[in-house]
């Protein structure tokens, strides 16, 4: 029980008790009232003085009792504890990976997706990975079968990718780095891919730089090697195969044309992966019978606008 409840309890019962123990008054001597109590007497006035002290004290117990309250102190709350993390989502990357050189599935390599994520590929060169979503991720492929291949991925979401890499059964490192990655003329540095990945339309020229007719059985020549050259070069049909006195420009336009002027030692250039092929059809050291220039020479000039470089294979179209 609180204290202040307490005290009113004790001054409650003390005044009952003090009211109990007086009696009928009588007349003392000198005429004023006296009560008669079982072993003393207290004279009225005493009485009073005493009822005043205690109704003192009774309100002092009862402001306490109220201050204090009737209830023992409210215990405190437990804090509620935090939310958990939500758990993030994963993105599924799942794939299958085949022989550039063949389309057989390619078991065995070894996958690695950013820098934590691997896994092997299965008897159908598939696999799955999951990881935090990222807008892209470096995907490494490795392996004693194959020519190691890295290549960044889209990962924001799950998805499914189809992956080719080299085969190396049966295949020439040494010729493959030289013809695609330059590595005849630059050992050191091996260049990036460069081939075309689609079906190219073919400008040839029918008047030179200096706007000089060309002669109509070299323009025939050149579209004639063209046809034959675009589907060796790229994997794809031409999309188109015309000829006329200006260039064609734009996405998938491959232009071919005649220069004004001589190059010693020179009979044709291209840009490797360009869009332009040049041929020298005035150097006299260029000539292939009645033609002024050989077809081996256009053959030769597509393979660089396609993508590729000289070799030191003596049987080669890049030799």
């Amino acid at each position: 029980m609180p204290l202040g409840l307490r005290l009113v309890c004790v001054f409650v019962y003390l005044s009952a008790e003090a009211c109990r123990k007086y009696r009928t008054p009588s007349t003392a001597l000198d005429g004023s009232s006296v009560f008669k109590l079982d072993h003393y007497r207290v004279r009225a006035t005493g009485q009073r003085v005493i009822l005043r002290t205690m109704r003192s004290l009774l309100a002092v117990a009862s402001v306490c009792a109220i201050s204090c309250g009737g209830s023992s102190t409210a215990p405190t709350p437990t804090p509620t504890p935090p939310a958990p993390a939500p758990i993030p989502m994963l993105a599924t990357i799942t794939g299958r990976v085949t022989a550039t050189n063949g389309g057989q599935p390619l078991a065995g390599l070894q996958a690695a997706l950013g820098a934590t994520t691997t896994a092997t590929t299965d008897a159908a060169g598939g696999f799955t990975m999951q990881t935090l979503p990222a807008s892209t991720l470096r995907l490494q492929l490795t392996g004693s079968s194959i020519v190691p291949r890295t290549l960044m991925v889209a990962a924001s979401a799950s998805r499914a990718v189809a992956l080719d890499a080299i085969a190396l059964s049966g295949f020439d490192l040494t010729f493959y780095r030289q013809f695609v990655r330059n590595t005849l003329a630059a050992p050191n540095t091996m260049e990036p891919l460069r081939r075309w990945t689609r079906a190219p339309s073919i400008r040839v020229r029918t008047v030179d730089d200096a706007g000089r007719p060309m002669d109509a059985a070299l323009v025939a020549m050149a579209l004639r090697v063209a046809a034959d050259a675009v589907p060796a070069w790229t994997g794809f049909q031409p999309a188109s195969l015309e000829s006329g006195p200006a260039a064609r420009t734009g996405e998938s336009w491959l232009t071919i044309g005649w220069a004004d002027h001589v190059v010693a030692g020179r009979c044709g250039e291209a840009f490797v992966g360009g869009d332009t092929v040049l041929l020298f059809y005035l150097n006299a050291n260029c000539t292939c019978g009645a033609l002024a220039l050989m077809p081996q020479t256009v053959r030769h000039e597509l393979g660089h606008a396609f993508g590729f470089w000289h070799t030191d294979s003596v049987t080669d179209a890049m030799t």
